[in-house]
């Protein structure tokens, strides 16, 4: 951080700060708060491209129309002022990549950021004193691989355009207000983030059967199975939060809205390898909203929600077949390579092996990355069933239960759930299951062929 920038920014934050206590500013917080991040910008290189702040505007707009919190905006925006001139940037770590364990092993790496940093971190992108391009982690091997974090984006939003709220920056400001009132002993609680690397999965026994699946019906959301016994996953990109900070709506995207603290994760963590995941206990829920569907702009909202206990995530990102061709997601290495992705996220980040979880599941890597639901239900189940810390795998399918059961889902269930994991592992490595484009229709026909 430029010493002699921040002394500038600390000027401009302080009147900031003035100017939102001064009764007369009612209805001007926007105005107010685009010429502060206006003023800022001017010691980063691209401050003339910062643009229209049409959606700095409509997310306060937005959130003050609420009314549950009309006042919500206002005291989000003076909390993040005053934890920004007190924050010290300059004590903040990162979770880096690890090596490629050998073969069986294993390893991790963990990292504690106080909620009270998030917040820090979180105020400092939304005024724009941390401004990080995509290109500055490539392009210079020192800083590492590391994501773009701004939020010129979410400054920028064109809620008319793409005919929706602007939820993230909307839920940002709610993080700001709900975290006014959270005590000490909250802001000083601590999110651990646990970077975990296995080398190739070692084949499983023979004998080796399959955990029990929890089938839930559509609509039941991943995020609403909390508590230390469930490991919520983060249907991830390798960059963690995918394109959040252009307000994008897949899983990972919705998710992060919801526990805005995710947000600041993005600022430390490194881009996940193949061989990697990265859990994440810790963050609480602070804001409900309606992102990632279709409903017309009178029903669309993001509102703060009462604070939720902390969870327990993991970011896994998928093979991507967008680009390689989605018949290549049937091959051996690929296959291996989502059950290597899925078998690191599910490992403990503690040492004691008594523990057992839940894992919380639905359709990953299937909407952008182009995943088939059956095959990838099928890796997931391989997974929890190699971790002897995973009790059950929760499936949520979002819409497609109906889709899956005609596929044979049930069916599948009963008769994979008496097999043993070799046996349906030594079926998808079958040459023949390469050219295959029905999971379950094959599989079930190799078992009929068997008996």
């Amino acid at each position: 951080l430029d010493i002699r920038a921040m002394a500038s920014h600390i000027r401009v934050l302080e009147k900031l700060l003035n100017d939102l206590r001064d009764q007369d500013s009612s209805g001007k917080e926007a105005n107010l708060v685009e010429g502060a991040i206006r003023d800022i910008m001017k010691s980063h290189p691209e401050a003339e491209h910062c643009g229209r702040f049409c959606g700095l505007h409509s997310a306060i707009a937005q959130l003050q129309e609420d009314a549950n919190s009309p006042e919500l905006a206002r005291q989000g925006l003076l909390q993040a002022a005053q934890v920004l001139l007190a924050a010290d940037l300059g004590t903040i770590r990162y979770s880096t990549q690890l090596h490629e364990p050998e073969p069986g092993q294993k390893t991790s790496a963990r990292l504690q950021l106080s909620r009270r940093q998030c917040l820090e971190i979180l105020a400092a992108g939304f005024f724009g004193v941390l401004h990080r391009r995509w290109s500055e982690g490539t392009a210079d091997p020192g800083n590492g691989d590391m994501p773009g974090f701004n939020f010129s984006k979410l400054w920028q939003y064109d809620s008319e355009r793409w005919e929706t709220k602007n939820f993230v920056l909307m839920a940002v400001l709610i993080f700001f207000g709900q975290a006014s009132r959270l005590s000490d002993e909250i802001l000083d609680e601590n999110l651990t983030i646990t970077r975990k690397a296995l080398g190739r999965p070692e084949l499983p026994n023979s004998d080796l059967g399959f955990c029990p699946v929890e089938l839930m019906e559509d609509g039941v959301s991943i995020h609403s199975f909390g508590g230390k016994e469930h490991l919520q996953a983060d249907f991830a990109n390798s960059y963690l939060g995918g394109g959040v900070l252009s307000g994008g709506g897949t899983q990972e995207e919705c998710m992060f809205t919801e526990f805005p603290e995710l947000l600041a994760i993005i600022y430390v963590t490194e881009r996940m390898l193949p061989h990697e995941a990265v859990e994440i206990q810790g963050a609480r829920r602070y804001a409900e909203h309606t992102m990632g569907g279709r409903h017309a702009w009178s029903e669309q909202f993001c509102r703060a929600t009462e604070i939720g206990a902390p969870i327990d995530a993991v970011a896994l990102d998928a093979v991507s077949f967008g680009r390689k061709g989605p018949h290549k997601q049937y091959w051996p290495d690929y296959i291996q390579q989502d059950i290597r992705k899925c078998s690191a996220a599910l490992l403990l980040p503690e040492m004691d092996k008594t523990f057992r979880r839940k894992f919380v599941t639905g359709l990953w890597g299937c909407g952008a990355f182009r995943g088939e639901p059956e095959l990838k239900l099928l890796i997931q189940w391989i997974s929890c069933s190699m971790e002897p810390s995973i009790q059950s795998m929760v499936f949520c399918p979002f819409d497609q239960k109906q889709k899956l059961i005609a596929k044979g889902l049930l069916r599948v269930l009963e008769v994979i759930g008496q097999a043993s994991v070799k046996r349906v592992l030594d079926i998808l490595e079958d040459a023949r299951f390469a050219k295959s484009n029905d999971t379950f229709a094959f599989v079930l026909s190799q078992f009929e062929e068997a008996s």
